[in-house]
C-alpha cells in the first residue's frame, strides 16, 4: 500500500512542475518525506510487532497492543490525507491551487479535477490502512500471522500461486527473536481470560506455560500450536524515530505556510521555502531566476514575438501560489479597492514583461472563474481549500464506512462491481501486460541474441581456431614428412653404404694404423713439397 502511495504521491509533484509550480512540487517532496517515511518506518515496527506479518487481513485492532507505533502512524496518516495544519495540507493545497490557476498550459481545470479525486483516493485507502491495521476486530487470534504465514506465503509464491490462495503450511525455518520477546496466546485465551488479561499474564510469565513446557525442544518464537499471535510494542529504538518523524508530520508544512493565511506575504524570511528557494527557481514572467523584475523584460517578450499586454499580480510576481500568474484581467476590470495584492488592480501594478504561455492562449481557468464568481481572488483561494479539505474529508469517512462501521461493505460492492474490481484487485493486469509485451520480448530477444553470439560470432571464432589448427597439422605433416624425411633421409644413406667402409679402416691393429699415420705424412710432405722436389728432379725453377 505503502509504495504505491509513494507512486500517487510522485504524480502530485510532476504535477506541479508541469503546471510551473516548481517550489511546491520541491516542498510537496519534504512534506512526503516527514510523512512517507515515518509511515514506512511505522510499517517496519508494525511488522516487527506482529512477528513478521506483514498482510493487514491478518492485522486488526493494534491501536491498544502497539499505542506509540499508532499514535505517530496517526499522524502520518493524517498529513497524507491532507488534513490541516499538517504537513501533506500545505504541499497539496498549493498543487491543487496551481493546478486550477495555471496558465502556462490548457486544461489546468481538468488537472486540478483529476487531482482532487486522486486526492480523495488517498484518503480513502490510507483510512483503509488504518482500519485494517490498528482498528476493527483482532483477526490475528483467528488466522494464522507472524513468520510462519509469511513462510506460506513464500511457498505460494514458489509454486507459482497467488498469497490470498496460498495454503498456510508448517515452517520450522520461520524467524526467531529472543526468548521472551514473543509469545504464544491461544492457551490462555482458551484458559477464560479476555485478550487485555492475556495480555498482563503473558507480559508478566514471558512465554506462556504450555508453549514452553508442552513442546519440548521447540521454542514457539510467539507461535503457540494454533498459529495465533500476540502483538507488542517495538523497542525506543524503533518509536523514537518515528516520534521525531511524527513531529515533522505536524508542523513540517509550517515553511510553506499558503498567502490565503498570512494576507498575500510569504513571512518567515528565510525560513519559508518560496524565499529560500527563489533564487534558484526560474520566473516565466521575467525571463530570469528568482522573482525580481528584468528590465526591459517586455522588449525581451516582444522580440520572442510576445506583444500581449500582461499584468501581472504583485503578489504573484513574488511568488503568490509558488507561480507567476498572468492575466489581462480576471474579471474584465479592476477588483475591488482593498484587495490590492489578490486581484486584477495589483495584476496590473506588476507589470514589466510578458509571461511566457508556450501554448498561447490557454482558454477555461477554473480558478479566474472562481474568482470572478466570488468576486475575489482570497475568497477564491479558500474555496480551493475548502474543496481540498472536503476531498479528503469524504476519503476519510468512505474508508471509516466501509471498513470500520459496516465491514461487509467492501465484499458487497466488490460484487456489484465485478470487472472493475477483478480489474483494480489485478493491478489493472498491469504486470501481465508487461509481462507479456516487455519482459517475454525481452527473453525472447535475448534468446536470439545468444543464438547469433553461440552460432555467428563463436562460430567465426571457433572456425578460426578450427582453421588455425588444421594448419597446424599440415605444417606439422610437412615438417615431419619433408625436412625430418630429408635429414633421416641422408643419416640412412651415410649409415647404410659408408659405414662399411669406415668400419673396415677401423681394424683395431697398431701396424694398421702406423701405417695409416706414415701414408698420411707422406701425403702431407707431397702436397706441401711435392712442387719443389717436382723442380729439382725437372730443372725448372
Amino acid at each position: 500500500v505503502l509504495a504505491y502511495s509513494t507512486v500517487s504521491q510522485l504524480g502530485f509533484m510532476f504535477l506541479a512542475c508541469g503546471v510551473g509550480a516548481f517550489v511546491v512540487g520541491i516542498f510537496h517532496v519534504m512534506t512526503h518525506a516527514f510523512f512517507k517515511a515515518l509511515m514506512f518506518l511505522g510499517a517496519g515496527s508494525v511488522i516487527h510487532g506482529m512477528h513478521h506479518e506483514q498482510d493487514m487481513r491478518r492485522m486488526g485492532g493494534l491501536k491498544k497492543y502497539m499505542p506509540k507505533t499508532y499514535w505517530t502512524f496517526v499522524a502520518g496518516w493524517l498529513a497524507i490525507c491532507g488534513i490541516i495544519p499538517f504537513a501533506g495540507f500545505w504541499s497539496k493545497d498549493e498543487i491543487l491551487w496551481n493546478a486550477a490557476s495555471t496558465e502556462y498550459i490548457p486544461y489546468g481545470w481538468l488537472l486540478w479535477a483529476v487531482a482532487t479525486v486522486a486526492a480523495t483516493c488517498t484518503a480513502f485507502y490510507m483510512t483503509r490502512l488504518m482500519a485494517l491495521t490498528f482498528w476493527g476486530k483482532e483477526r490475528f487470534l483467528e488466522v494464522t500471522a507472524g513468520g510462519q504465514a509469511d513462510e506460506a506465503h513464500a511457498h505460494g509464491y514458489d509454486e507459482h500461486v497467488k498469497p490470498h490462495d496460498a495454503r498456510t503450511e508448517s515452517a520450522g525455518d520461520r524467524p526467531h527473536h529472543e526468548p521472551g520477546e514473543h509469545v504464544g496466546v491461544a492457551h490462555v485465551l482458551e484458559a477464560g481470560h479476555t485478550a487485555d488479561e492475556a495480555v498482563e499474564i503473558i507480559d508478566e510469565h514471558g512465554h506462556d506455560v504450555h508453549d514452553r513446557h508442552d513442546t519440548p525442544g521447540h521454542d514457539s518464537h510467539g507461535h503457540d500450536s494454533h498459529g495465533s499471535v500476540i502483538p507488542h510494542e517495538s523497542p525506543p529504538s524503533m518509536w523514537v524515530p518515528l516520534a521525531v518523524l511524527a513531529v515533522l508530520a505536524v508542523v513540517g508544512g509550517f515553511v510553506g505556510i499558503s498567502t490565503a493565511f498570512t494576507g498575500g506575504a510569504h513571512v518567515g524570511g528565510k525560513l519559508n521555502i518560496v524565499n529560500w528557494l527563489d533564487p534558484v527557481i526560474w520566473n516565466p514572467s521575467t525571463y530570469q531566476f528568482g522573482k525580481g523584475h528584468a528590465a526591459g523584460a517586455g522588449e525581451h517578450a516582444k522580440a520572442e514575438g510576445g506583444s500581449q499586454k500582461s499584468e501581472v499580480s504583485s503578489d504573484d510576481a513574488e511568488g503568490n501560489h509558488l507561480i507567476a500568474s498572468t492575466a489581462t484581467s480576471v474579471v474584465g476590470e479592476a477588483a475591488p479597492e482593498g484587495e490590492a495584492g489578490h486581484g486584477a488592480t495589483a495584476r496590473s501594478e506588476a507589470g514589466h514583461g510578458a509571461a511566457y504561455k508556450p501554448y498561447g492562449d490557454t482558454g477555461f481557468n477554473l480558478a479566474h472563474a472562481v474568482e470572478e464568481k466570488l468576486g475575489s481572488h482570497v475568497a477564491a483561494e479558500w474555496f480551493f481549500i475548502i474543496v481540498s479539505l472536503l476531498a479528503a474529508g469524504l476519503g476519510i469517512g468512505l474508508g471509516y464506512l466501509f471498513y470500520v462501521r459496516s465491514p461487509h461493505l467492501p465484499g458487497l460492492w466488490a460484487g456489484r462491481l465485478g470487472p472493475l474490481y477483478r480489474a483494480s484487485f489485478n493491478k489493472y493486469w498491469v504486470d501481465e501486460l508487461y509481462g507479456a509485451l516487455v519482459t517475454r520480448r525481452t527473453m525472447d530477444a535475448a534468446r536470439g541474441v545468444y543464438q547469433v553470439d553461440s552460432k555467428v560470432l563463436d562460430g567465426a571464432v571457433n572456425g578460426a581456431a578450427r582453421a588455425t589448427r588444421g594448419l597446424s597439422r599440415l605444417t606439422g605433416d610437412a615438417d615431419r614428412i619433408v625436412v625430418d624425411g630429408a635429414v633421416n633421409g641422408v643419416a640412412g644413406f651415410v649409415k647404410i653404404l659408408m659405414s662399411p667402409l669406415l668400419r673396415a679402416a677401423q681394424t683395431g691393429l697398431t701396424a694398421n694404423y702406423a701405417l695409416v699415420m706414415v701414408l698420411g705424412l707422406v701425403a702431407a710432405v707431397a702436397i706441401f713439397f711435392g712442387g719443389d722436389i717436382l723442380s729439382a728432379f725437372t730443372g725448372r725453377q
